[in-house]
């Protein structure tokens, strides 16, 4: 499996959303991976080893992966960031609650974020005016 897909799986996983943009993929990996480092490529040997191992049920994954990680704040934190980039494309370089700098990752418009509240980024809209009178579809 290639990292870019194995960095997808994962964050499908985190996430919860099987349909994930590909495209988005490689972009949000390397902004990750340029801040975070080897705790990336760290987090992507723990789903391998997790998801590889025939005795771990599949619904478990995630509970397995997160007890791997949570005596180690660094990779908590990175855990974090992988879902913040999906859903706001953004994340924090610190885990630092006093910190507030958010690195922008490049995609604001297509963060699953606007997907899950049914509503469109700020200043991305193509509806036409007075469009918001009317209740939101219900379904995504």
């Amino acid at each position: 499996m290639l990292i870019e897909e194995t960095f997808l799986a994962l964050s499908q996983l985190l996430t919860g959303i099987d349909a994930l943009e590909t495209d988005l993929v490689e972009s949000y990996y390397h902004s990750l991976e340029n801040q975070f480092g080897p705790l990336v490529d760290e987090l992507l040997g723990i789903y391998k080893s997790v998801t590889s191992d025939p005795n771990i049920a599949q619904t478990a994954h995630l509970t397995t992966i997160i007890n791997r990680t949570k005596s180690d704040e660094k990779l908590t934190h990175v855990l974090r960031q992988i879902v913040r980039v999906w859903y706001i494309s953004q994340f924090k370089a610190s885990s630092d609650p006093n910190d507030k700098t958010q690195i922008y990752a490049g995609h604001f418009e297509k963060g699953w974020l606007w997907k899950v509240i049914k509503a469109h980024p700020p200043a991305f809209s193509d509806l036409p005016h007075g469009y918001w009178i009317d209740p939101p579809p219900a379904t995504i």
